[in-house]
């Protein structure tokens, strides 16, 4: 008898990971509002989780205005190579977020991207980045994370 339970039980088994694997795409997709602007380019428009870690799609461009404004259980976040601009006020009062990681892409910035981010302590990943410059001279340079060059060698 149990042998013909753990029969059924393996040929079920397929099924329920494939409904796992589907519910939790379909409920990640619904956390990215996504949308296409006239050149083609995917626009990060708003996130609706409640996830404290978030690793943006690779795809995604831009991260559009205000996109994660007000996202108050957002603690870290993790940017790929893709995006390649921010808009204003993206993470406005992400009070909770402490570390960012940089793709090399980001290259444009809105005004005020961290602005009431009190819990701010790192921003990674960005040392040969032309994002590095636009933090130098800013409220953020004590968060960057980099090794400097004479070290690196």
């Amino acid at each position: 008898i149990s042998s013909s339970k753990e029969m059924e039980m393996t040929k079920r088994l397929p099924l329920v990971l494939i409904f796992l694997v589907l519910t939790t795409a379909l409920a990640f997709s619904q956390d990215f509002i996504l949308e296409e602007d006239g050149d083609g380019n995917t626009v990060l428009v708003e996130y609706r989780g409640h996830s404290s870690h978030v690793v943006i799609p690779e795809g995604v461009t831009s991260i559009g205005e205000k996109a994660f404004a007000y996202c108050e259980s957002l603690e870290s976040i993790t940017i790929p190579d893709s995006v390649t601009s921010i808009g204003d006020g993206a993470f406005y009062y992400c009070s909770s977020l402490e570390t960012i990681t940089f793709g090399g892409g980001a290259v444009s910035f809105g005004d005020d991207i961290f602005n009431r981010c009190d819990s701010l302590k790192k921003i990674n990943g960005i040392e040969h980045s032309p994002v590095f410059n636009h933090f130098l001279g800013t409220e953020y340079e004590k968060y960057l994370v980099y090794t400097p060059s004479w070290l690196a060698n």
